[in-house]
């Protein structure tokens, strides 16, 4: 199975005791019984990142201790420039050239409301939106506990 996140395999997620995130800017040819990942343009170089899942975290909590309940748009959104430059360590230019090359990093966001989530500092909340011609789409919103 494939998604862009765990979050897309939501009544799924914690059967997985692992998962693969291929490198940025590649393709997956599946065939039976093999697997090709090629890169999709060699002359895009994606930026090299690591993020700092407790800062995020940190973040993450003074965001909704100010705001309350949000989606996760909202909070990529309300980080973007800020907090999330903070927990990766990369300039606001930096992040405005990413944003003009087309580059948006979202995975991470998932990644560490799940940890919090997991560790009770977060509560989730799931609503069902009729979106994109499904009448079932989730939307997940967040907010302390």
């Amino acid at each position: 199975m494939f998604v862009t996140s765990r979050l897309g395999l939501y009544d799924i997620r914690d059967e997985f005791d692992r998962t693969f995130s291929p490198p940025k800017n590649s393709i997956i040819k599946l065939r039976k019984g093999s697997v090709k990942i090629s890169t999709l343009d060699e002359e895009r170089k994606i930026p090299l990142f690591k993020v700092d899942p407790m800062m995020l975290a940190h973040e993450i909590v003074k965001l909704l201790q100010k705001r309350g309940k949000m989606n996760v748009r909202q909070i990529y959104n309300s980080l973007r420039k800020e907090g999330f430059l903070c927990a990766i360590s990369i300039t606001k230019e930096e992040a405005d050239d990413w944003t003009k090359q087309g580059i948006s990093i979202i995975n991470p966001y998932f990644e560490v409301l799940d940890m919090m989530l997991k560790q009770g500092v977060i509560i989730e909340n799931v609503k069902m939106k009729f979106e994109g011609g499904v009448e079932d789409t989730p939307r997940f919103h967040y907010s302390l506990r």
